[in-house]
Protein backbone atom coordinates (compact mmCIF):
# COMPACT_ATOMS: atom_id res chain seq x y z
CA UNK A 1 0.00 0.00 0.00
CA UNK A 2 3.08 2.28 0.98
CA UNK A 3 4.74 1.71 -2.68
CA UNK A 4 0.88 2.63 -4.04
CA UNK A 5 0.72 6.07 -2.01
CA UNK A 6 4.31 6.38 -2.98
CA UNK A 7 3.31 6.25 -6.77
CA UNK A 8 0.18 8.33 -6.60
CA UNK A 9 2.15 11.54 -5.07
CA UNK A 10 5.31 11.36 -8.01
CA UNK A 11 2.99 11.22 -10.33
CA UNK A 12 0.45 13.74 -8.98
CA UNK A 13 3.15 16.20 -10.76
CA UNK A 14 2.64 14.69 -14.27
CA UNK A 15 -1.21 14.30 -14.16
CA UNK A 16 -2.21 17.31 -11.44
CA UNK A 17 -1.86 19.62 -14.93
CA UNK A 18 -3.68 17.38 -17.22
CA UNK A 19 -7.25 17.65 -15.57
CA UNK A 20 -8.02 21.03 -16.46
CA UNK A 21 -6.94 20.22 -19.43
CA UNK A 22 -9.18 17.11 -19.86
CA UNK A 23 -12.16 18.93 -18.63
CA UNK A 24 -11.95 21.63 -20.83
CA UNK A 25 -11.27 19.43 -23.85
CA UNK A 26 -14.60 17.29 -22.25
CA UNK A 27 -16.85 20.22 -22.58
CA UNK A 28 -15.53 21.40 -25.98
CA UNK A 29 -16.19 17.80 -27.56
CA UNK A 30 -19.78 17.84 -25.63
CA UNK A 31 -20.85 20.39 -27.47
CA UNK A 32 -19.80 19.02 -31.10
CA UNK A 33 -20.94 15.68 -30.35
CA UNK A 34 -23.20 13.42 -32.26
CA UNK A 35 -25.21 10.39 -31.35
CA UNK A 36 -22.64 7.86 -33.75
CA UNK A 37 -20.10 8.98 -30.97
CA UNK A 38 -21.71 8.79 -27.76
CA UNK A 39 -19.84 5.43 -26.89
CA UNK A 40 -16.40 6.65 -27.90
CA UNK A 41 -16.91 9.73 -25.58
CA UNK A 42 -18.47 7.62 -22.83
CA UNK A 43 -15.34 5.04 -22.79
CA UNK A 44 -13.08 8.22 -22.32
CA UNK A 45 -15.13 9.55 -19.32
CA UNK A 46 -15.22 6.09 -18.13
CA UNK A 47 -11.14 5.81 -18.66
CA UNK A 48 -10.62 9.83 -17.14
CA UNK A 49 -11.90 8.58 -13.67
CA UNK A 50 -10.09 6.06 -12.99
CA UNK A 51 -6.84 8.57 -12.97
CA UNK A 52 -9.36 11.10 -11.32
CA UNK A 53 -9.59 8.46 -8.52
CA UNK A 54 -6.09 7.78 -7.83
CA UNK A 55 -5.20 11.52 -7.28
CA UNK A 56 -5.71 13.78 -4.16
CA UNK A 57 -9.14 15.64 -4.94
CA UNK A 58 -9.59 14.02 -8.31
CA UNK A 59 -13.09 12.81 -7.40
CA UNK A 60 -14.23 15.95 -6.07
CA UNK A 61 -12.89 17.35 -9.33
CA UNK A 62 -14.58 14.31 -11.07
CA UNK A 63 -18.10 15.10 -10.01
CA UNK A 64 -17.58 18.57 -10.74
CA UNK A 65 -17.04 17.78 -14.20
CA UNK A 66 -19.98 15.43 -14.44
CA UNK A 67 -22.00 18.26 -13.24
CA UNK A 68 -21.04 20.72 -15.40
CA UNK A 69 -21.28 18.65 -18.43
CA UNK A 70 -24.98 17.18 -17.58
CA UNK A 71 -25.88 21.24 -17.34
CA UNK A 72 -25.26 21.66 -20.36
CA UNK A 73 -27.44 21.64 -23.25
CA UNK A 74 -25.63 19.13 -25.58
CA UNK A 75 -25.80 16.16 -22.59
CA UNK A 76 -28.88 15.23 -24.26
CA UNK A 77 -30.90 12.51 -22.00
CA UNK A 78 -29.74 9.51 -23.82
CA UNK A 79 -25.86 10.44 -23.08
CA UNK A 80 -26.40 11.22 -20.14
CA UNK A 81 -27.93 7.96 -19.06
CA UNK A 82 -24.98 6.02 -20.68
CA UNK A 83 -22.36 7.98 -18.92
CA UNK A 84 -23.71 6.62 -15.84
CA UNK A 85 -24.64 3.26 -16.79
CA UNK A 86 -20.48 3.21 -18.02
CA UNK A 87 -19.94 4.80 -14.61
CA UNK A 88 -22.24 2.44 -12.63
CA UNK A 89 -19.36 0.00 -12.91
CA UNK A 90 -16.43 0.25 -10.55
CA UNK A 91 -13.29 1.91 -10.49
CA UNK A 92 -10.39 -0.45 -12.41
CA UNK A 93 -7.27 0.03 -11.31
Amino acid sequence: MFLWVSLCRELKHEYFPIFPRFIQCAHQRIHHINAAEYDDFVSIICSARNVFYIMPGGMVQFQELLQSLRRTKSCRKELWQRIMNGLATPVSL
